[in-house]
C-alpha cells in the first residue's frame, strides 16, 4: 500500500472496467491518460467520493485531464454515460430501463432518462485551433439561428453583388438560393424595389433561438417525434437541481447526490468490486448489477464494510488492508482450516487480467517487459505500441464479467506455449535465471524448488518433486529437462490465476 506499484497495479483495474466497454476503439488513445491521473489518486489515497466527483463533472482537454476518460469512453453521448455513471459508481445495469421498465429491478423508464437529463448539455468536440486534440466542452445555450444570407451580411455581399451595385438581387445568387431571397424580401424590403440592401439584409431578426439544450425521453410509438421533455432527478433520492441549470451545475449535483452519505449504493458498490478482485467472489455477483431485489452472499459482513468504508472518507487504502486481514483472504484456495467450510468464498480462483500475468512473467523469468514487442514475440505489433498494450489485446477482458465466465481462449494457449518471449526465457543460455540456477545448485531437488517458488510463488509437493525427478531421469540431458520443467510450471492454470 505504501509503494506506487499499488496505485499501478489498480489503476489498470480501473482503466479496463472503463475502457472496456467503450464505444470507440479509438478512446484506448485516453487510457493512458486516465491511468496515470487515477495512480497518482490512488497512491494519495484520495477519498473515492473525491475521484467519482472529478470522473462526472470532468472537462477540459482528453489529453490532459484524465478524469475525462468515462466521457470520452462514451463519446459524450448522453444515455451512455448515464448508464455507465450508474454501473461504475453505484454497481446498478442501468441501461436496462432505457427502453422500457428493468424486467428484473424496480428502476423505472422514466428514472433512467431522469439520470440522463444530468448529461445533455456537455459534448465531445475539437479544441479550437487544434487539429487532433479533443475536450469535453459544456455548452448551455444554442447559439441563434439565422440562416443562410443572414449570418454575414458584409460576406453575403462580398460574394454575390456582382455589379457593385450594393443591391442584391434574385439573377445575382445561384438557383439554390433564389426562393430564400424570395422570403426575405417580403420580410426586410423596405423600399419594395425586389432587392435587399446590405441594412436590410442585417435588420432581419434571428429565425428563432434555439431552445436550452435538455433531454427527451423517446416515443417509442412515435419514434419521429422529439419525445418528452425530462428534467434531471436523481432516482436514488428523487433529488433534483434547479430547472434550467448549467451543465456543470447539474453535474455537480448529480456528483453529490451519488456520494452522499445517505447513499449507501456508492459505498457498497466501491466495496463489492474490491471484495471479488481481492477475495475472488463477490458478495453480489456481477460486481456490477447491485440492485434492492438481488441475492447477497455475507450479508453482515457486506455491511459492515460498507459503513467503515464511508466513516474512513472513503479511503481505499482503509478498504484494502481491511479485506486483507478477512479470514476470507488469509484462507487458503480450498482451505480445510477451521471455519473455511463456512465461507461461500473458500476455493475461489479468478483469472489473472493481462496486466498482472505478464508481471507474473516477468518476476518468473527475471526479465524487463517494456522491451521491443516484436522481438519478445507479440503478434500485430504497431510502431510506438508498448508490449503491454499489445499483451492486452490478446489477454485482457473486462474486469466485470463474473469470475466464473472469464474463459481462456485458444490465441492465449498458444501464446503461452510458442511465443518466442515464453520460449526463450526457458531456455539456459547466458545470463538466464535457469542458467544461473543450475550453475548454482548441484541439488536438482534444490533447483526445482526454486523454479516452484519462481513460478509459483510455493514450494512443490512430494508428489511434484517426485514427478519432476523422474522425468529428469527419463530425459537424462539434465538442460534440456529442466527446460522443459520451467515451461511447464509457465503453463499451468495455477500460474494463470489468482488464488
Amino acid at each position: 500500500l505504501e509503494t506506487e506499484r499499488y496505485g499501478i497495479h489498480w489503476a489498470r483495474y480501473w482503466r479496463d472496467v472503463i475502457f472496456s466497454r467503450a464505444q470507440d476503439p479509438r478512446a484506448e488513445r485516453v487510457a493512458p491518460v486516465f491511468e496515470r491521473w487515477i495512480a497518482r489518486h490512488l497512491n494519495d489515497d484520495t477519498g473515492w467520493d473525491a475521484v467519482a466527483k472529478e470522473i462526472v463533472t470532468a472537462t477540459g482537454d482528453v489529453s490532459k485531464n484524465g478524469a475525462t476518460g468515462l466521457i470520452v469512453a462514451q463519446q459524450g453521448e448522453t444515455v451512455n454515460v448515464a448508464a455507465e455513471v450508474a454501473r461504475v459508481f453505484l454497481g446498478m445495469q442501468l441501461q436496462c430501463a432505457q427502453c422500457h421498465d428493468h424486467p428484473y429491478d424496480a428502476w423505472k423508464r422514466e428514472q433512467f432518462h431522469e439520470l440522463a437529463a444530468f448529461f445533455p448539455r456537455m459534448r465531445l468536440q475539437r479544441v479550437p485551433g487544434e487539429k487532433r486534440s479533443f475536450q469535453v466542452a459544456s455548452f448551455n445555450r444554442m447559439r441563434p439561428q439565422r440562416g443562410l444570407l443572414v449570418d454575414d451580411p458584409a460576406k453575403v455581399f462580398e460574394r454575390f453583388d456582382a455589379n457593385g451595385d450594393a443591391q442584391l438581387a434574385r439573377n445575382e445568387l445561384p438557383r439554390r438560393l433564389r426562393s430564400r431571397l424570395h422570403r426575405l424580401l417580403r420580410i426586410a424590403d423596405r423600399n419594395k424595389d425586389e432587392m435587399l440592401s446590405q441594412e436590410e439584409l442585417a435588420s432581419i431578426p434571428a429565425r428563432r433561438k434555439r431552445p436550452r439544450a435538455e433531454h427527451f425521453m423517446p416515443d417509442l410509438d412515435h419514434p419521429e417525434k422529439r419525445g418528452t421533455l425530462t428534467h434531471p432527478k436523481f432516482f436514488l433520492g428523487e433529488q433534483s437541481p434547479p430547472v434550467n441549470a448549467p451543465d456543470l451545475s447539474r453535474r455537480e449535483a448529480l456528483a453529490s447526490y451519488l456520494t452522499a452519505a445517505s447513499n449507501p449504493w456508492f459505498a457498497r458498490a466501491f466495496v463489492n468490486r474490491m471484495w471479488t478482485e481481492l477475495i475472488g467472489a463477490g458478495f453480489v455477483t456481477p460486481v456490477d448489477d447491485l440492485g434492492p431485489s438481488k441475492q447477497v452472499q455475507l450479508s453482515g459482513a457486506l455491511n459492515a464494510l460498507t459503513v467503515g468504508f464511508r466513516e474512513s472518507g472513503y479511503s481505499p487504502k482503509w478498504l484494502v488492508r481491511t479485506i486483507t486481514r478477512t479470514q476470507a483472504f488469509v484462507s487458503r484456495s480450498g482451505s480445510t482450516s477451521p471455519g473455511a467450510a463456512d465461507l461461500p468464498v473458500a476455493g475461489a480462483t479468478t483469472r489473472l487480467g493481462s496486466d498482472s500475468l505478464l508481471d507474473s512473467l516477468a518476476a518468473a523469468f527475471g526479465m524487463d517487459v517494456d522491451g521491443d514487442a516484436v522481438k519478445l514475440g507479440m503478434s500485430g505489433n504497431r510502431r510506438g505500441q508498448s508490449l503491454r498494450g499489445l499483451f492486452r489485446a490478446t489477454f485482457g477482458y473486462d474486469p466485470s464479467t463474473p469470475p466464473d465466465a472469464v474463459l481462456g481462449t485458444l490465441p492465449q494457449a498458444l501464446w503461452m506455449m510458442n511465443s518466442r518471449l515464453v520460449n526463450s526465457a526457458v531456455e539456459v543460455r547466458q545470463g538466464s535465471v535457469l542458467q544461473q540456477l543450475l550453475e548454482e545448485n548441484a541439488d536438482d531437488t534444490a533447483v526445482i524448488g526454486e523454479l516452484y517458488l519462481r513460478v509459483l510463488g510455493r514450494q512443490p509437493s512430494t508428489n511434484e518433486v517426485k514427478i519432476c525427478t523422474e522425468y529428469l531421469l527419463e530425459v537424462e540431458a539434465r538442460r534440456e529437462a529442466f527446460e522443459d520443467i520451467y515451461w511447464s510450471l509457465v503453463n499451468t492454470t495455477e500460474f494463470l490465476h489468482h488464488r
